[in-house]
């Protein structure tokens, strides 16, 4: 919790997204895109359920941070941090929620 301004508290949320693959021209563009952006984030738990980040205040990308490898191509992927702060902690979603994030609502059972 962070106290702020006449009393107010907020949360600090933050959540870790990890991109694998060759550090290439196209790779640049969506970092570049995701750094002007503000994000709703939907995180799956390893429970299987379905959180919501930065719904009442977007998630922002904070760091991005190119990891190293031992191998001769030196690259292992980088690690992007979205952060916000706000008055609320990410907020499950009901099975509803879940099948449109997905793109599953409505579809034949």
């Amino acid at each position: 919790m962070q106290v702020g301004d006449g009393g107010s508290k907020y949360r600090q949320s933050s959540i870790t997204w990890n991109i694998s693959g060759e550090y290439t021209a196209e790779m640049v563009d969506v970092l570049d895109a995701l750094s002007l952006g503000r994000f709703i984030i939907v995180a799956r738990l390893s429970d299987g359920s379905y959180v919501m980040f930065g719904r009442l205040t977007p998630m922002e990308a904070e760091t991005a941070s190119l990891e190293s490898a031992a191998e001769a191509t030196g690259f292992n992927g980088i690690t992007v941090t979205f952060t916000n702060s706000t008055v609320e902690s990410p907020v499950p979603l009901s099975e509803a929620a879940i099948k449109t994030v997905l793109g599953t609502a409505g579809a034949g059972a």
